[in-house]
């Protein structure tokens, strides 16, 4: 084991002395995974952090920690998540931040530890690394590194937002996601219509609001949707909306009135502008 990594895997092992490190040191097999894909959770659910060895049945000797990357610490020194050794839990010196909301999962003996995080937050995303030392009958060292994505999502609301020419104005808030979503509208056959640029903001807690408007008319149904998702972590919400027929059929028979009356007063105006300039050269 190269001095960079002996350095690492012992400041991983809390507890272990330096004197019973030694004694291990030699004798001892390491393995280290990334998880190919991130785990995602969202806001305020719970959420589950796989690391498990295979072909493991003794829970003898056994040590788990489990640490997040603070990469705003100058240090770089590690988050303790949660620890576990001597059968049971011993989480001293478990940062503040996960006090309550973690837990090992309870299949110990057949060497699944993974972490059931509760309750999570925004700031729990991250890289997670699970270290694992198993001290009987042979030393062994697993690590496992997860990174966790924590996503933030509310369900839209349509409500009508006036009326423009023949159509209805309808307009979609969204409030209370993460990262920035992207909005959509999209008529009776989930075809995407034309609207407004989306206008976003953000909240004093650093999430989105999203708002989109969109003139509709006349349609087979008078359902529209909107859209919120967040494609690449294929998270999504939709609400539809029902304009009342006889909304629509309104703006259509205001608007043809005033359209077959148009030529009407242009004919009318015509004629007062010509009386007046008679009566002027008169």
């Amino acid at each position: 084991m190269r001095g960079s990594a002996r350095k690492n895997w012992r400041n991983s092992l809390v507890g272990i002395d330096d004197e019973k490190m030694y004694l291990i040191h030699f004798r001892i097999k390491t393995s280290h995974v990334v998880s190919p894909d991130p785990v995602v959770a969202v806001a305020d659910d719970d959420v589950i952090l796989p690391c498990s060895l295979l072909n493991f049945t003794k829970t003898a000797g056994l040590i788990v920690k489990w640490s997040i990357s603070n990469l705003k610490d100058p240090t770089r020194k590690d988050k303790v998540v949660h620890f576990y050794r001597d059968a049971r839990d011993s989480n001293v010196d478990q940062d503040e931040s996960y006090r309550g909301r973690t837990s090992l999962y309870k299949e110990l003996k057949n060497g699944n530890v993974s972490l059931k995080l509760s309750r999570v937050k925004l700031s729990d995303e991250g890289n997670y690394r699970c270290y694992i030392l198993v001290q009987e009958p042979n030393s062994l060292v697993h690590e496992t590194v997860i990174q966790l994505i924590v996503v933030a999502v509310s369900n839209p609301v349509i409500y009508i937002n006036g009326t423009k020419g023949s159509g209805v104005v309808l307009k979609c808030e969204a409030k209370s996601w993460y990262p920035k979503p992207e909005m959509n509208w999209l008529d009776s056959e989930r075809q995407v219509l034309p609207a407004g640029s989306a206008e976003t903001h953000r909240d004093t807690e650093g999430l989105y609001i999203v708002r989109r408007h969109v003139t509709v008319n006349k349609n087979v149904t008078n359902t529209f949707t909107c859209r919120v998702q967040l494609q690449k972590l294929n998270f999504r919400r939709e609400t539809e909306y029902n304009v009342p027929g006889e909304l629509l059929l309104l703006r259509k028979i205001k608007t043809q009135y005033i359209s077959d009356i148009t030529p009407s007063l242009r004919c009318l105006k015509a004629a007062v502008a010509h009386r007046v300039t008679d009566y002027s050269i008169g």
